[in-house]
């Protein structure tokens, strides 16, 4: 029953995301190329100036993706290899000021919506969430051409526990399992054309809890990611890029086919902040949307 109810959801959450595609797709403005590409681009690197009425231009309300995944990973004490993957991340102006701070929040969460196991008391798992990760910040803007950006920010990332070593899905028994982190940071993004962008982003750790204070060891002080946007000849499109650090790479794939489909590969640490020195091979496929 319970696998029943999650795929009716899946399909729920994908039929919002249709009726969402075919809205934007009715809002596109005629004679601009590449219209996907420029959808997938609108993170928080891209709003720019408008040289021409001195304006701000609307903010996308996305800051990061925005997806539903199935994934599949290797082996993982006490928890199953297939679970769904979903994050949500927006972000908005505090106010209509070229100089004013762009508040901005992300949640990850990974749900064992599969986990119907029993357990040593004889009862079921309850499929439960085994992690979210709330990433809330800020940032200020400079924008030094239409082709190269830049963002100096604050944020803060944690998992919400308290100081316990009670988990069924904890990868380090009789460790705690609270992980918090705060981190400055500057990023840049440069397009180099319609098809070709670099984003590069460089973290200055601070006020790390305890329980993951080597947490930069696996994480590194820098982030980069590449990517080509693509457009085919019947008007689909999407995006390939490759992001990394220090000891973490992921490939994403986006398609348009009706949908904002989407496929994930993660090799490396701290996929979530509960395995950030765990290594995991995860390949997850599910649906993009954008706002």
């Amino acid at each position: 029953m319970k696998k029943v109810l999650c795929w009716l959801i899946i399909l729920a959450c994908w039929g919002s995301l249709e009726l969402i595609s075919a809205e934007n797709e009715k809002s596109k403005p005629d004679g601009i190329e590449d219209y996907e590409a420029t959808k997938a681009n609108q993170e928080a690197d891209t709003w720019c100036r408008d040289e021409e009425n001195d304006e701000l231009e609307p903010l996308p309300i996305n800051y990061k993706e925005n997806y539903l995944l199935y994934t599949v990973s290797d082996s993982v004490d006490n928890r199953l290899d297939r679970e769904l993957k979903f994050q949500i991340s927006v972000q908005s102006r505090l106010f209509e000021k070229r100089w004013a701070p762009i508040v901005f929040y992300t949640q990850k969460s990974f749900w064992q919506v599969f986990d119907d196991r029993e357990q040593d008391n004889g009862s079921r798992s309850s499929s439960s969430f085994r992690e979210h990760n709330f990433n809330p910040g800020f940032y200020f803007n400079f924008n030094i051409n239409k082709n190269l950006l830049m963002n100096l920010g604050y944020e803060h990332e944690s998992n919400g526990e308290e100081d316990t070593t009670h988990d069924i899905y904890n990868t380090h028994p009789g460790r705690t399992i609270n992980r918090s982190t705060n981190r400055l940071f500057v990023e840049g993004s440069i397009n180099f054309s319609k098809a070709w962008d670099l984003y590069v982003k460089g973290i200055m750790w601070f006020a790390l809890s305890e329980d993951n204070s080597d947490i930069g060891d696996y994480y590194g002080s820098w982030e980069a990611r590449i990517r080509y946007n693509y457009r085919t000849k019947n008007k689909t499109g999407g995006y390939v890029s490759i992001w990394a650090r220090k000891k973490a790479i992921q490939i994403d794939l986006v398609f348009r086919c009706y949908l904002n489909w989407y496929f994930q590969y993660w090799n490396g640490y701290g996929e979530s902040l509960i395995d950030y020195d765990v290594p995991i091979v995860k390949h997850g496929f599910g649906a993009l949307m954008f706002f």
